[in-house]
């Protein structure tokens, strides 16, 4: 039986956002460098394909998600395998309902998609493989580990916890106390504004490369200017969410060093083109 997958726009974000991000970065080492700069251009292509063949692994997780229920057995399959889990080894199966406060270990997520280790807050570790989670999910708590997945209806729960011959837990994060599950940094205002400003700059940053650059003085390797910008911006953005769960104003700072520091490669890049 196939519990279908919640159905998100993740993976045409994913695949869209990652086809631009990464062509571009690799048509720019190509056109920064030339045959002189051979030793450097390898340096940076090497983590650039390394970066995209664990991109294109978590991508097609995000595009062959399948949860199924067999008689003996639960199967996940993501990306390039599929885990099954033995009815018996699952101790508890919890439908959580609402907006949970997500704090990533090591995990890779964009909206409509998450996958990886994550923390939820007020709820416990979980390892998510799961699309749209802003109304809920379903955990299957085992010996090992607990999972996290988004069925097409939230309903499957009963169907799981009928399975593995447990008890369904409900679980709704409104009820959870806010000591416990935190605030979601999507909810602080001024992180919400410095996340914002950032992606503004840096949308400005690429679109006056786009108009100006071609037919410019500035040399050939500005681009890289752009290229090392989007690295540490994706960087500094996706570490700043990670530091707010544990110190509010080190988020903050970390969004301020990232607008600082993308401002500067724009400057750098404005100089070489107008001046």
């Amino acid at each position: 039986m196939d519990l279908g997958v919640k159905v998100s726009r993740g993976k045409w974000i994913g695949l869209m956002a990652g086809f631009l991000l990464f062509a571009f970065i690799l048509w720019g080492i190509n056109y920064s460098l030339g045959p002189d700069d051979l030793v450097l251009k390898l340096m940076l292509y090497f983590p650039a394909f390394l970066c995209l063949g664990i991109y294109l692994i978590v991508l097609l997780g995000n595009f062959n998600l399948r949860y199924k229920i067999e008689d003996d057995y639960f199967v996940l399959k993501w990306g390039l395998g599929q885990r099954k889990i033995i009815w018996e080894d699952i101790a508890q199966v919890k439908k959580v309902e609402g907006k949970a406060n997500f704090f990533s270990l090591i995990a890779v997520s964009w909206p409509g998609y998450k996958a990886g280790y994550y923390i939820i807050k007020g709820i416990g570790a979980a390892k998510m493989f799961a699309t749209d989670t802003e109304e809920g999910f379903i955990l299957l708590v085992t010996n090992k580990a607990t999972f996290g997945i988004k069925p097409q209806s939230l309903d499957a729960g009963d169907i799981l916890a009928e399975k593995s011959g447990k008890e369904l837990i409900q679980v709704k994060v409104e009820e959870i106390p806010l000591q416990q599950r935190g605030v979601d940094p999507e909810e602080d205002r001024l992180y919400s504004f410095l996340l914002k400003t950032n992606y503004a700059v840096m949308a400005l940053y690429i679109i006056f490369m786009a108009l100006f650059f071609p037919g410019s003085a500035a040399p050939d390797i500005t681009i890289l200017l752009v290229i090392f910008a989007l690295v540490l911006f994706f960087f500094n953005i996706s570490n700043a969410n990670r530091l707010i769960h544990f110190s509010v104003i080190g988020g903050y700072f970390l969004l301020l060093l990232c607008f600082v520091v993308t401002t500067i490669f724009f400057v750098l890049s404005f100089m070489a083109v107008m001046g």
